[in-house]
């Protein structure tokens, strides 16, 4: 983590939305130009796993619709 350029607060936020949202058992991959300290500026790329999208999915749809 040391390496990142975000604020721990972000971080966190990102987590506990992750969290949140797709469940306790989703892990959050933070990667690109935000991990590097020798890049300025860029995005933030997420990469979230999770044990059962499907049913995540579905209930959004269904909160939606």
């Amino acid at each position: 983590m040391d390496n990142m350029r975000l604020l721990i607060e972000v971080l966190a936020d990102i987590f506990n939305l992750t969290k949140e949202i797709f469940g306790g058992s989703s892990r959050v991959w933070i990667f690109g130009s935000r991990v590097r300290k020798d890049i300025r500026g860029g995005d933030i790329d997420i990469y979230i796993e999770t044990e059962d999208f499907t049913n995540i999915l579905l209930k959004s749809v269904l909160t939606f619709l």
